[in-house]
């Protein structure tokens, strides 16, 4: 019994230690630097290849950074990126939720220049909860005024970049999200959207090579943007339950039978009267075999304007040579409603 005792009471003081050693090792470990101190020239680019390098973490604080250099990450293995939250609005157009004074904006949002993230040679990599804004517009480096990029998923010879995950990520850019530069590059691949946000872009998603592969998007939402999706090579995605008011959602220009199908799956395409109908699948400039599988489209009325004013606007557009590429676009449920009056739903050669 005695013996029994003074085990216990061993066991509480070395509990006891533990536990005032974690609290002191609490207490040194530094505070999460504020959005103004991050703002500093090069800060958030050093603190958040620091934090990823040392703890394998990096947690972001609340409030809007502006950034004066990319975020450029080289060979990470693993580690995740954390906002507190996402901002769907513009951060330079003030709204309600701003304007506001009770309105609480607990969001994490990054200003930065072209591109604003640079990701190379990075596998298992996790990005969550914030918003990827260009300062200028894609002017900061010379280029054109239309492409800023809000992440660049880039080749590097000899080592993988892929395993990406992005969740309640929002983008703010002229192109969301670019996968590899030339259609030679390798090893940029395989990337979860999961619940992301893509406001006011010219292109959600921009792939470029030819292995760009394996890209699933699963309840994102994009907003007032012109092509959801662009395959200027590369394949393998899906849109799983996404919604938006977009001007073409799957736009394909090369492919290959490596490639495919591409898939669209419970798509919800809304519009306003001022806006014509979507396209959901065009491939009508690719040159490579196509095959897109689409389960379940809807795509908002407009009554009577939609009969007056887009009598014959097709919805799928297949490459010339189809019948040669031996490229088909199926679709299997073709509305969860109804399409506009007047559209042509079957895939269709357009001059």
């Amino acid at each position: 019994m005695r013996l029994l005792l003074v085990m216990l009471y061993l066991g509480l003081v070395t509990t006891t230690t533990y536990a005032d050693e974690r609290v002191d090792a609490d207490a040194a470990a530094p505070a999460t630097p504020t959005a103004e101190t991050l703002s500093e020239p090069g800060a958030l680019a050093e603190y958040v290849t620091k934090s990823l390098r040392t703890k394998g973490r990096c947690v972001l604080p609340i409030g809007i950074i502006k950034t004066d250099k990319t975020i450029d990450l080289y060979r990470v293995l693993g580690g995740v990126i954390e906002g507190v939250g996402m901002a769907a609005g513009s951060s330079s157009h003030p709204d309600g939720f701003r304007t506001v004074e009770a309105t609480t904006q607990a969001h994490t949002t990054i200003v930065g220049p072209n591109p604003v993230f640079r990701l190379r040679a990075c596998q298992g990599l996790s990005i969550e909860h914030l918003t990827i804004e260009s300062d200028r517009k894609g002017e900061s480096d010379g280029g054109d005024a239309d492409e800023g990029v809000g992440i660049s998923y880039e080749h590097v010879p000899g080592w993988p970049c892929n395993y990406l995950t992005l969740h309640k990520v929002a983008f703010g850019t002229p192109i969301g999200f670019k996968a590899g530069e030339k259609s030679g590059d390798h090893n940029a691949a395989d990337v979860t959207f999961s619940d992301c946000y893509f406001t006011d872009c010219k292109i959600g998603l921009e792939v470029n090579h030819n292995q760009g592969m394996n890209y699933r998007l699963t309840g994102c939402n994009f907003l007032m943007v012109e092509t959801a999706v662009l395959l200027n090579r590369g394949g393998m995605v899906h849109l799983l339950d996404c919604f938006g008011f977009v001007e073409q959602w799957l736009v394909i220009k090369g492919g290959g039978p490596n490639l495919m199908p591409c898939r669209i799956t419970n798509l919800n395409s809304d519009r306003e009267p001022q806006h014509r109908p979507p396209v959901i699948v065009d491939a009508s400039e690719s040159t490579d075999q196509v095959r897109v599988i689409v389960d379940g489209v809807k795509v908002t009325q407009q009554g009577l304007h939609d009969r007056l004013h887009y009598s014959g606007h097709v919805y799928y557009r297949l490459p010339k040579n189809h019948k040669r590429s031996k490229s088909a676009i199926r679709v299997r449920d073709n509305d969860l409603n109804n399409y506009p009056w007047g559209g042509v739903y079957e895939p269709q050669v357009v001059e």
